[in-house]
């Protein structure tokens, strides 16, 4: 009986591969290649122009329509 706790509280509880050096990290998400930089850069500036862009052309043309601001 004693020799099966000690063994059971000795044995690992998870596999090998489930050990933080298997995981991915943070900063493995972090673009590095400029390409992928370029394009996140870029993305977002889009994503401003069109906002921009809405709150320029459509909100004069709401209030225009009788539509509340």
């Amino acid at each position: 009986m004693q020799d099966e706790e000690d063994a059971t509280a000795t044995a690992p509880r998870y596999s090998e591969a489930a050990g933080v050096e298997h995981h991915p990290q943070i900063t493995d998400f972090i673009p590095r290649r400029y390409r992928s930089i370029a394009l996140v850069g870029l993305t977002g500036a889009a994503m401003v122009a069109v906002l921009v862009a809405i709150n320029t052309f459509v909100v004069p043309n709401s209030q225009r329509l009788g539509m509340p601001h």
